[in-house]
């Protein structure tokens, strides 16, 4: 620090100022210094540890607001093009803008993070879009620009692919779109049945994303429509007539049951302990429904009737499971009884 006489002749040190040049020559050092692999990774806690007591260094935060940039892009800018304040500025710009370009290898991994999570093994531009846009929505500050940068646009994806989004796929390890086209045209079944044909394998009704990768698995093809909400009403319809009963809507991810890999059907063949970790809510309306049509003149579907039906055929659930599977789903053991009684009295009519 400078040290210059006030008007008492008392010499106070003085803050030492830096230009925008020097500032940023700084942040290069210390990145570099701190990560000389990989000084793009240095965080700001790290920046802050490492610059210590320099004289006139700023800690992370107050560089970002300086440059009005965020810290990995001020990071990038500096060790990529070098200390020009110009340079920073506009990649800054461009980064929050979603206009400058990501590597291939950038691109990849933001293709891979998505489809996990979405839990695919192919994606379209607009599945990748939706995905982002969820993370970014849920995201704030830093942690939203680390995800802007993690995550790059469209745009940028397709710019790093050469246009080429199935190139793209392939090079991040996933199937081209191309893969979800019908292998065995002979094996076409009408949009309807293969959503129940989805629902009596899986357990739950399914969305696009769901039916595809299950189409793909089952090497059928049907004629696909964009509207899965009138095709569930048409199904449920269809059920109904039969005496079935169809789950209200596709239930959340974290309510669904494990993927079911090889086609098989859910009601045969499962014993006790296989069934035990396979219900679903369709599974158990329909054993609710078994229950009340093996019910005695006069009797009642209570809890205890239906512990004691429980023990003596593995499709009638327990008291217990059905209180289980139904609470996520905000019902409740009367409230699936009743339905279950409803659909067994229309059957019967029928």
């Amino acid at each position: 620090m400078d040290a210059r006489p006030d008007d008492r002749g008392i010499v106070e040190p003085q803050p030492v100022t830096r230009t925008q040049g020097e500032l940023l020559t700084m942040v290069r050092e210390i990145a570099l210094t701190v990560s000389a692999d990989a000084p793009q990774s240095v965080t700001k806690r790290a920046f802050n540890q490492a610059r210590g007591k320099i004289e006139g260094c700023p800690d992370a935060s107050n560089l970002c607001r300086r440059f009005k940039s965020s810290w990995p892009a001020l990071l990038d800018a500096t060790l990529r093009e070098g200390t020009g304040v110009r340079t920073v500025r506009s990649r800054s710009r461009a980064m929050a803008t979603g206009n400058m370009g990501v590597s291939k290898q950038t691109a990849t991994h933001a293709l891979a993070i998505i489809a996990n999570r979405l839990e695919v093994r192919t994606l379209r531009p607009t599945d990748y879009e939706a995905e982002r846009n969820n993370l970014l929505a849920s995201a704030r500050g830093d942690h939203r620009r680390a995800l802007e940068e993690r995550l790059p646009t469209v745009g940028q994806l397709e710019a790093a692919g050469g246009r080429d989004w199935d190139g793209l796929l392939g090079d991040a390890g996933l199937e081209r779109r191309a893969r979800y086209q019908p292998r065995h045209r002979d094996r076409a079944i009408a949009f309807d049945d293969a959503i129940e044909l989805f629902l009596t394998e899986m357990g739950y009704l399914p969305n696009e994303k769901l039916m595809l990768r299950f189409a793909d698995e089952r090497d059928i093809s049907f004629q696909r429509e964009r509207n899965y909400t009138v095709a569930h009403e048409r199904v449920r319809a269809a059920r109904a007539r039969r005496g079935l009963w169809t789950p209200p809507r596709v239930p959340p991810r974290r309510l669904r049951p494990e993927w079911v890999q090889q086609a098989h059907d859910p009601t045969s063949g499962l014993t006790t302990k296989l069934r035990r970790n396979y219900w679903t809510l369709d599974l158990v309306m329909t054993g609710l429904q078994q229950a009340a049509r093996r019910l005695q003149p006069g009797q009642e579907l209570t809890m205890i009737t239906l512990r004691a039906l429980a023990k003596t055929d593995d499709s009638i659930p327990s008291p217990s499971i059905v209180q289980k599977i139904g609470k996520p789903h905000g019902e409740t053991f009367g409230s699936l009884r009743d339905e279950a009684l409803r659909e067994a009295r229309r059957a019967g009519r029928s």
